[in-house]
């Protein structure tokens, strides 16, 4: 993903300096400091924003009249002693899957939907697309989209919730509102269910470890803050503002062309 701020854990197994000499990632000191923690030196980090970025600064993006708001969850890294057949990981994710449904099927938001003429996009990850079939998606300004699809939501949407996805860095970068919403982050049998990283991400973007503005645990908060958004014209406030400039990234254009040039001169 070339961002891992919330997964940070990652660098310690699939993007280990024990594993790889060199770590592409986006120039913000913020999050150069996290990879550093990990093990990682400077001098092997290649300061690059995602290439998909490019896409952003494409000024055909800002000439979208039809609005759009993006709902993509992270899948949930099932504890390896619980069982990974779909049906019992419906019923093992309890809180999860009913909270996100509740969210989906929100009369009160649906009917902002229709007022203000706005479809709500809703991007299942690939390790849970089987959910696909569980989802009652019966207001017509629901769109469930298949994954080669999120990269154009990512560009049209002028808002997203998510729980910890890095695709809410996409929308940092593109100065867009950004909601995140733990869904299981009460339920009960949450330390058996997952894995510990899970179970400890979760738990510290709760009590402020991992610190993120616009943070909700009930749907009805989530809906609420939804419906101010669509009513001020989906504009950041002036703290929002101030929370995604303190990441400072520093992006040029035309990156994949960096890339290129980089591996050209490597020695």
């Amino acid at each position: 993903h070339g961002v891992k701020f919330f997964k940070s854990f990652l660098y310690m197994n699939y993007t280990s300096p024990k594993r790889y000499n060199k770590l592409v990632l986006a120039p913000s000191s913020k999050l150069i400091t996290i990879a550093e923690k990990y093990g990682w030196k400077e001098k092997n980090i290649i300061k690059l924003c995602l290439p998909k970025w490019d896409k952003y600064k494409n000024k055909y993006t800002k000439k979208i009249r039809k609005k759009f708001i993006f709902i993509f969850f992270t899948w949930r890294e099932i504890n390896a002693n619980q069982t990974k057949n779909a049906n019992e990981i419906v019923s093992l994710s309890n809180l999860y899957i009913i909270n996100i449904l509740l969210l989906l099927n929100n009369k009160k938001l649906n009917d902002e939907l229709i007022k203000n003429n706005i479809t709500l996009l809703f991007g299942l990850h690939e390790n849970l697309y089987f959910l696909k079939d569980y989802i009652n998606t019966k207001y017509k300004f629901i769109k469930v989209i298949k994954n080669e699809m999120i990269s154009n939501a990512l560009m049209k949407s002028s808002l997203i919730v998510t729980d910890f996805s890095s695709v809410i860095f996409d929308f940092i970068y593109q100065k867009k509102p950004a909601i995140i919403y733990i869904p299981d982050y009460n339920d009960p049998k949450i330390k058996d269910l997952y894995s510990e990283n899970y179970y400890n991400l979760i738990k510290s973007l709760g009590n402020g470890t991992i610190y993120f503005e616009n943070k909700f645990y009930n749907v009805n908060d989530v809906v609420d803050k939804i419906i101010s958004y669509i009513n001020n014209g989906f504009k950041l406030e002036k703290k929002i503002k101030k929370f995604y400039n303190s990441f400072g990234f520093k992006c040029q254009n035309n990156n994949i062309q960096l890339f290129i040039e980089y591996l050209k001169n490597l020695k």
